[in-house]
């Protein structure tokens, strides 16, 4: 029983170390350090430390894990299709994400999403009063309101919008562990963390995504109630529905028109520059392309125009392709049938959640922004147990 007990605990200890270090590094790699030590120099340091956390998360995957023959192979054939995707669109994150989801077989869910809160809890306070006292970059923004300027912030992250999706993953972790059983006093602090984010990155679509997580909190009970009804089937539909929306609005997107700009512009442009990527990529790719995109927060070289793709559902589209797309339909289909049969709807909430800000946001697959993917092939018999 020891040996058993001793086998699983040490191929769960390494990859929650490994774990912690790639989730630190791409933390790192997001904040203003960059403008400190040189992009490409900093760039090159955190890939080190991926390609050795990596490493180290596959040595468990394919010397440690107590599987098949067979599922070792099938798992090295998918990340060779992955590795290939990732190669082609010059972005390898949804590749190393993919490591981590099936490298975390065997490992307590619950133990992974602390990891991931109380790393991303430590790197953001280091972020915001590294900024604070001046001892990294806080790169500010305007932005005009009826004709009255107003500054943002990014308190040490490359953007301000950057430093409030941070924000609210922290708030959907903490939410998550609690399992969406939160009295009043949480609820009033978590409002004061949205609100205090807002006014120092005028995040406005943030914002929003945090209102409805309160929501989602303030009245679980219903939620989940609403959500056990549909079944798997129906709420797999609400959220295809919703992905294949926001594609088909950046792609019917026409300036001209009264209404579309005015959407645009509460979009921040995001349907203008979705639609640009659309329109260069009228047949979407079978294994991905690169797209040249000029972002880093507005601090572009002389001569360099803006245009980034900041919904994760038009990358995926555009970017990573079809064979790409058939496989993050199946992970997401896989995760909803599991927290169905399971009965675990605070994951199907975050889900939901998660959706919802890929079509505002780009870091889908950004392990220190999204961590509920991790949560498909993890160990959920901790759960089970807390239920029985």
């Amino acid at each position: 029983m020891i040996k058993k007990l001793r086998a699983k605990h040490v191929p769960e200890t390494a990859y929650l170390i490994m774990f912690m270090i790639f989730s630190a590094a791409a933390f790192i790699e997001g904040t203003t350090l960059t403008h400190v030590f040189g992009v490409d120099r900093l760039m090159a340091l955190t890939y080190r430390i991926y390609q050795l956390s990596v490493l180290g998360v596959l040595g468990k995957i394919f010397f440690l894990d107590d599987s098949t023959k067979k599922t070792k192979t099938g798992i090295f054939l998918t990340l060779a299709v992955l590795y290939f995707i990732c190669h082609r669109a010059q972005a390898m994150a949804p590749f190393f994400m993919a490591i981590f989801i099936f490298g975390a077989v065997g490992v307590d869910w619950k133990k992974i999403l602390k990891c991931f809160f109380f790393t991303g809890l430590l790197f953001t306070c280091l972020s915001l009063f590294g900024a604070l006292f001046r001892i990294i970059p806080n790169m500010a923004q305007s932005r005009t309101y009826f004709g009255i300027p107003f500054r943002r912030f990014s308190m040490g992250i490359a953007t301000p919008t950057d430093f409030a999706a941070h924000v609210f993953s922290l708030m959907m972790a903490a939410v998550l562990l609690r399992d969406f059983k939160c009295d009043r006093k949480c609820l009033i602090l978590l409002s004061l963390i949205a609100f205090l984010t807002f006014a120092l990155t005028d995040a406005r679509l943030d914002l929003i995504l945090m209102i409805l997580l309160l929501l989602c909190t303030a009245f679980y009970d219903k939620i989940k109630a609403f959500i056990t009804a549909s079944g798997p089937g129906f709420f797999g539909i609400i959220i295809g529905g919703y992905a294949l929306f926001d594609l088909w609005i950046t792609h019917v997107y026409y300036m001209p028109s009264r209404f579309w700009e005015t959407l645009d512009r509460f979009l921040s442009s995001r349907l203008f520059y979705g639609n640009v990527a659309m329109k260069q990529c009228q047949v979407p790719p079978l294994f991905g392309r690169f797209i040249p995109q000029n972002g880093n927060g507005l601090m572009l070289k002389p001569g360099e125009r803006y245009f980034f793709i900041d919904s994760s559902i038009v990358r995926m589209w555009t970017m990573f392709g079809i064979v790409f797309t058939i496989l993050m339909i199946m992970l997401t289909a896989f995760l909803i049938i599991r927290g169905f049969s399971t009965k675990y709807v605070p994951l199907l909430v975050i889900l939901a959640l998660i959706v919802i800000e890929s079509a505002i946001d780009h870091h889908l697959w950004d392990i220190s922004y999204n961590v509920l993917f991790v949560a498909a092939f993890a160990d959920w018999s901790s759960l089970t147990r807390r239920q029985r």
